[in-house]
């Protein structure tokens, strides 16, 4: 294969998978397929990166797969799937990730009229900073809190809000964003 890859790396970066690849040569190729599996056995393409075509330099790519919520197992599996412009393709090293520090994020009712429930699901303790911003940056809302591995629940008072749209930040291990409307 005229493609020479270093190796594949993937990575649990918050709620998503990013997948860094480095190619140290390249000659007539045309792209690289991700795959994914859930038990190192059966595969699926779950993207594509165009690669540079030829080059006999160092080119670092990447993929984010934001899609890992779908699939409820404790590890996934990653590999790249090398094509050249003949269609002839290998297969890179099969990366696994560990899911077990995968964390969720949920807020309800959305819209809100009194009082907002942030639902956060961790599997490890770790302080964070939540706060709450209009949709022009101004922060309206700070507060430091502890996340316990399991479920969390924190309610959050918000009556004296203008009606509008916000944004819902949790800084700390893990980082989550989530926008939320202020009725009434």
């Amino acid at each position: 294969m005229p493609i020479t890859i270093d190796k594949l790396n993937a990575i649990l970066h918050g709620n998503s998978i990013i997948c860094t690849w480095r190619t140290l040569q390249e000659i007539n190729g045309k792209q690289f397929i991700i795959e994914r599996s859930d038990d190192a056995a059966t595969f699926s393409q779950i993207g594509r990166v165009t690669a540079t075509g030829n080059s006999s330099l160092p080119t670092n790519y990447s993929f984010t797969d934001k899609d890992i919520f779908t699939t409820g197992k404790e590890y996934l599996y990653y590999r790249l799937k090398m094509e050249d412009i003949d269609g002839k393709f290998t297969y890179s090293n099969v990366a696994k990730v560990e899911l077990t520090s995968l964390s969720s994020l949920n807020i309800f009712p959305n819209p809100v009229t009194d009082q907002l429930t942030v639902s956060i699901t961790s599997q490890t303790r770790y302080n964070a900073s939540m706060c709450i911003t209009d949709f022009l940056g101004k922060k309206i809302y700070q507060q430091n809190i502890l996340i316990k591995d399991g479920s969390n629940s924190i309610s959050v008072k918000i009556p004296r809000y203008s009606k509008g749209a916000y944004i819902l930040l949790i800084n700390g291990r893990d980082n989550y964003s989530a926008r939320f409307i202020k009725a009434k």
